[in-house]
């Protein structure tokens, strides 16, 4: 039909459709707000009731025009009938075609509309050059584009944005209709629409690379289970199941798609163990379709209760675990409200929530169940002391209330089994391999999930708005997975001609060389960095000996003067408390230096001295100016790691005893001036710290001993936080 340019009465259209939507509505049907309002006139002309026409038929094959029938002559109204609003006009067809190119293959419209600008002002497009007198068409994307350009690309792949989501759906995935659509049928190994007010929307998305990859990374080994939201503008729920390939990469294995019950305020919580239950069910019975039986030997989820019980029901036999990010953030959750911010000069509360925070480690890295609880009640014993001290009442309540929730929940026998190294060894056990090859966490499906939203669907929202229902689906299936498959295959054979073409190379080998040089043993050694500004240690060195935490001073027997043994109470110790925190330094007068705590001991390699050594070299320097008259030796420090590693080499650090021990009693005090500093150091039978701080001049002299003692010196600039005035730390090489 090709029609003359007279225009339409819309009113009378508008009373045309009101007429129909009345019928199709009933009696009942109560209009929308605003609809009773006079349409807008969008033709160009006014209508003037002419009816000219003309009705062409043609032939396909060769467009062989057979009849030409209508009325072809126009009135005498519309002969003379003037524009009085701007006409329509179309999108050139090639600026149309490029565009929706680029839609598919995930351009955003903002690209696609700087594309067009670009090409534009290259004059690219066909006929562009042409007199813009006779051109009927546009090449100039505009807003109004938009919607047809989404349209349009939802029609390309069979996508009626005319229907309900739910009707596309199900014509897709029914061999009987004409929009029935096989790739995404073979995909959905099990689909149940929503044909009540009850009921749910269900199903289970299982390619055939994820059936392969299910087979190969999920038997007999570990899955991941968790689930997800506002992945549409649907209440609709998404969990996946996950394995870890052999490059440590996450491989999804199954989608479960299904809606949140009527009536349910947040989707997050739109699920049960019931509806988990039956989708676990369906895809291990599908799996399990040519004979074989599909079997799990591990599984980690979060601390959601629902996905553990829908597991264990569908494999009695499996090993659950729990992701230890999603542990201590319920602990810590936990523990912020029983004791509040911990921020400000709290200083009770504060070391309160160091020892809980020790606590939870030793907790996770238990692996005899009475041991764990003894950790607990050693605490609980701990605290309960403290409560008779006011200055330690409310924080010890607070952590006595907490230890209660980790023994009445936490600890229970086989809840412990799943968050403890003992249920990993028992994994690695299960799974004949490392225990670091057990997963910790659930990051792998944590991380997928982030691609998933901010990658994948992110790239095909329409102005940032949500996908509708069916168009989320039919993206998952003919364009996610296939897209995620596709670059693991590409990856792999990337990794193949790269063995290939470089098998020998010596660089290949570079990262099996890191991996082997990270897992070695390296012995803690204490050196000084030498940095523009002091490092957080050395200002934490200069706090320890500002508040004379350093104590119990001595020579080794058989060592002479030469080689110097100290405590130094942990910033984990408290007031009043009866069994304080407390590691041991040693210092030798050729550099060699050591303490037993776990800073030192796992880091120092890489990081240097310790705070404590750090504290112990001005607490020395403190001494020296309190009492001139005594020698005390000059103590230092290397200030290159491979001197460091050398002096260890020639010391072989000695055994040092357990903290929990005292330290032996020494033979060779470092004279009477030492062994005075105790009425400094500590009170008498308190064990409380004293707050005591050097003044200004010993600050100075301090500083002076030790830059006049002709070695050479790294100098580290300090801010005293009492006085406001500058402190240098001086650490000494030979």
């Amino acid at each position: 039909m090709t029609s003359s340019a007279c225009g339409y009465s819309t009113p009378e259209r508008q009373a045309r459709e009101e007429k129909k939507k009345a019928l199709h509505s009933g009696p009942n049907h109560t209009a929308a707000p605003g609809s009773d309002q006079p349409w807008l006139w969008h033709v160009a002309y006014n209508f003037s009731g002419c009816l000219a026409h003309a009705d062409i038929t043609y032939r396909t094959s060769d467009r062989q025009i057979l009849r030409i029938t209508g009325i072809l002559n126009h009135n005498q109204a519309c002969q003379h009938a003037r524009l009085v609003r701007r006409p329509a006009i179309p999108l050139h067809p090639q600026v149309y075609n490029i565009a929706l190119k680029q839609l598919q293959d995930g351009a955003s419209l903002q690209a696609v509309k700087i594309t067009n600008q670009r090409l534009i002002s290259s004059s690219s497009y066909a006929g562009l050059r042409d007199d813009p007198q006779f051109r009927n068409a546009r090449y100039l994307i505009l807003r109004t584009d938009s919607s047809r350009l989404y349209r349009a690309l939802a029609h390309l792949k069979g996508i009626k944005t005319s229907q309900l989501p739910e009707v596309n759906i199900d014509r897709w995935l029914n061999p009987t209709s004409s929009a029935y659509q096989p790739l995404l049928h073979q995909a959905v190994l099990h689909y149940a629409p929503r044909t009540s007010k009850e009921g749910r929307f269900e199903a289970c998305v299982v390619s055939k690379e994820m059936e392969e990859a299910t087979w190969n990374y999920g038997h007999n080994s570990q899955i991941i289970l968790d689930g997800t939201f506002g992945v549409c503008d649907s209440r609709l729920l998404l969990f996946i199941v996950m394995a870890v390939d052999d490059a440590s990469h996450g491989v999804p294995l199954a989608f479960f798609l299904f809606s949140a019950p009527t009536g349910n305020r947040q989707t997050s919580a739109g699920y049960n163990s019931q509806i988990l239950t039956l989708m676990l069910q369906k895809w291990k019975v599908w799996l399990e379709h040519n004979g074989r039986t599909f079997e799990p030997k591990v599984a980690i989820t979060d601390t959601d209760t629902k996905e553990r019980a829908a597991l264990l029901a569908v494999f009695p036999a499996l090993i659950l675990l729990l992701c230890k990010f999603h542990l201590r953030q319920c602990w810590t959750n936990k523990r912020r409200t029983s004791l509040g911010s911990c921020e400000g000069s709290d200083y009770a509360k504060q070391q309160v929530k160091s020892r809980l925070q020790g606590l939870e480690i030793s907790l996770i890295e238990s692996t005899e169940h009475h041991q764990a609880l003894g950790l607990v009640r050693t605490e609980h014993i701990h605290h309960t002391k403290l409560l008779q001290y006011s200055e330690t009442k409310a924080s010890s309540e607070a952590a006595v209330k907490y230890l209660d929730y980790l023994e009445g929940y936490w600890l229970s026998f086989s809840l412990w089994g799943s968050w403890s190294l003992a249920g990993r060894l028992r994994a690695a056990k299960a799974m004949n391999r490392a225990v670091e090859g057990v997963l910790p966490t659930t990051n792998h499906l944590e991380s997928f999930n982030r691609v998933l939203k901010r990658g994948y669907i992110r790239q095909s929202e329409k102005g940032g708005k949500r996908l509708h229902f069916d168009v989320f689906f039919h993206y998952l299936i003919s364009s996610i997975i296939p897209a995620i498959f596709e670059a693991r295959h590409h990856e792999k054979n990337y990794a193949a001609w790269i063995g290939l073409r470089f098998g020998g190379s010596p660089f290949l080998s570079r990262s099996s060389t890191v991996e082997q040089s990270a897992a070695t043993v390296v012995h803690p050694v204490a050196w000084i960095v030498n940095s523009s500004e002091p490092t957080t240690r050395q200002l934490e060195g200069y706090d320890i000996a500002r508040h004379r935490r350093i104590f119990s001073m001595y020579y080794v027997d058989g060592h002479g003067t030469d080689l110097l043994e100290a405590r130094c109470l942990s910033s984990k110790a408290i007031p009043f408390d009866p069994s304080p925190i407390s590691y041991i330094l040693r210092l030798h007068k050729d550099g060699f230096g050591s303490c037993t705590c776990p800073d030192f001991q796992y880091h120092s390699f890489h990081t240097g001295a310790c705070k404590h050594l750090y504290g112990l070299l001005n607490h020395l320097a403190l001494v020296r100016v309190a009492h001139p008259q005594t020698p005390i030796p000059l103590f230092s420090l290397p200030t290159d790691r491979e001197d460091a590693v050398r002096l260890w080499g020639q010391h072989m650090p000695p055994t040092h005893p357990p903290d929990s021990l005292n330290p032996p009693v020494p033979s060779s005090q470092l004279l009477n001036t030492i062994s005075t500093l105790a009425d400094l150091i500590k009170l008498p039978g308190t064990g409380l710290i004293e707050e005591a701080e050097p003044t200004d001049e010993e600050m100075r002299e301090a500083e002076s001993s030790i830059a006049g003692s002709g070695c050479e010196e790294v100098e580290a600039e300090v801010i005293s936080e009492a006085t406001g005035k500058d402190f240098k730390i001086s650490c000494t090489s030979s």
